[in-house]
This record gives structure tokens, sequence and C-alpha cells, in this order.
């Protein structure tokens, strides 16, 4: 079985300005329709979308504007609070699933030792460790949001119950690792 080369780029942003963000993802442009493309999102949200402190949020519609030009399936993963916000991105592009932390509504929720985003950390485990009982991003989904775990106390709680998956167009199912 032949293998897809992998091409990770990281995204980086010293003072998170709103327009150097939508300018380090114009490379999205550049892809083809044999490519896949995942964008991972962790940063503070607001009613309006991700929080560039200062200059402006990076809105649905920002990105709407960015995936046209996307000729590739693209997964983009929300861990921010009113992540859910997002979700109206997958609607608009036949090539797009939206995996949020929370509802546009919600705060997402970080680990007990609040170190990480509690969704995103799951979902990591579930697709990329595997612990999914498939190799899909939908499986790892359902994974990571039914995942209980124990907080300091010993206690079990259910962190990521509020999660959502914006897949109008199957996207989710057929994005395998």
């Amino acid at each position: 079985m032949a293998t897809t080369p992998l091409a990770v780029r990281g995204l980086q942003t010293c003072a998170g300005r709103r327009q150097d963000v939508l300018d380090q993802l114009n490379w999205l442009g550049e892809l083809s329709e044999e490519d896949h493309a995942v964008l991972v999102v962790s940063n503070h949200g607001n009613e309006d979308g991700v929080e560039c402190f200062g200059t402006g949020p990076v809105t649905p519609a920002d990105l709407n504007a960015i995936f046209l030009a996307c000729a590739a399936p693209i997964v983009m993963v929300f861990g921010q609070c009113h992540a859910g916000v997002f979700g109206s991105v997958a609607s608009s592009s036949r090539r797009a699933a939206v995996v949020a932390a929370c509802s546009a509504t919600q705060q997402s929720r970080s680990t007990v030792d609040k170190n990480h985003n509690e969704f995103l950390h799951q979902l990591y485990e579930a697709w990329f460790a595997g612990t999914a009982t498939s190799p899909s991003l939908k499986s790892a989904f359902n994974c990571a949001k039914n995942a209980v775990r124990t907080d300091c106390y010993g206690e079990p709680h259910d962190r990521c119950e509020h999660a959502e998956l914006h897949d109008p167009h199957g996207v989710a199912a057929t994005f395998l690792l």
C-alpha cells in the first residue's frame, strides 16, 4: 500500500494580529483536489470568532473567503470558546467539515491540570494515538465527545459533551489517517 507524504505547516503569529493570521492561511489556495488539509485552531474565542486581541477577530466569513480558493478537502478543528460559531463554514463548502470543542454559545473546557484544551486532547488521543474504533475523523470525534475523565478529586466528568461536528457533506467519514 502506498502512502501519501504528510506536509505539516505550522502557523505562528507573535502578536496574534488578525491580518497576520489571514495572510498565513493563503497557502490553502495552493492545494489541489488530491491534497487534504487539517487546520487546528487553539486560542481564545468570542461570539464573533477567534480573538486576535485588539485587531478584531478572525470570523467565519474570513475563513469562507479563504476556503473558496482551496480545492482540497479540509477539516477545521476549533478548540476555543464559542468554537461552534464556525459551523457555518462547513455548510458553505462541499469540501469542509468543522469540529468544534463547544457550541457557539458555550465555553470550551481545559483539562483538570489546566494545561490543555480537554476536547483537543481527547480528539488527538482518539485520532492520532489510535484509541478510536476506526481511523476516520468521525470515529475519533465520537470517541472524544464521549470521553469521561476523572477530575483532581477522583470524580468522573464529561467535559466534552457539548462538542459539535458540522459535516453536511460527509467529509469527516472519509478523512482517514
